[in-house]
């Protein structure tokens, strides 16, 4: 049984998001590569309903939350490619960053508002570390150790995982709500 409270969550809001995630073994999925659904939302009636969780959950779907999606599409394409594939923009080398195409689908708009803001707050898992091998030296069974640039984390002095992605905090509010407003359209 899961308890009203814990590290990762508060039932207690009275609004609980909730998403599915389908591994599929024959196609080799496992971590970070599978099948999700879209976010729900379970509404907990016992509990009060918290203004400032809500607000923050329902961002995107209020006017004038979300800016231009053809500004948002200029700066993805300008900024994010570096690392995520995209759409018609698969620039990147598969497995760099969580691929990007179709994520409107499955991610809500702040989900996506808050990986710009603080991309360490939810670290996705990298799909399979051991699919990239960095060349040069063996490790110590002989074999060629992980290429840590498909590792989507990195460990910060504290030995706390932190995400690779830089954060975008110091942009504008408005090219922030353009971007999401793009990927939610994906």
């Amino acid at each position: 049984m899961l308890p009203l409270v814990g590290e990762a969550q508060d039932l207690r809001r009275g609004l609980v998001p909730i998403a599915f995630a389908a591994w599929d073994g024959a196609k080799n999925e496992r971590g970070g590569n599978k099948a999700l659904s879209r976010w729900k939302f379970l509404r907990l009636a016992r509990w009060e309903l918290e203004k400032d969780y809500l607000d923050e959950l329902s961002f995107g779907y209020g006017s004038g939350d979300l800016g231009d999606p053809a500004r948002g599409k200029q700066l993805v394409e300008g900024i994010c490619v570096a690392c995520h594939r995209i759409g018609e923009k698969q620039l990147a080398p598969v497995g760099m960053a969580p691929e990007l195409t179709g994520v409107g689908r499955i991610a809500a708009p702040s989900y996506l508002r808050s990986s710009l803001l603080d991309p360490s707050e939810v670290l996705v898992p990298s799909p399979n570390p051991n699919r990239h091998y960095q060349a040069g030296t063996l490790d110590g069974t002989g074999a060629h150790p992980n290429n840590g640039a498909y590792s989507w984390w990195q460990l910060d002095p504290t030995g706390k995982q932190i995400s690779k992605m830089p954060s975008f905090s110091t942009m504008s509010k408005e090219d922030i709500a353009a971007i999401v407003a793009y990927l939610s359209s994906l």
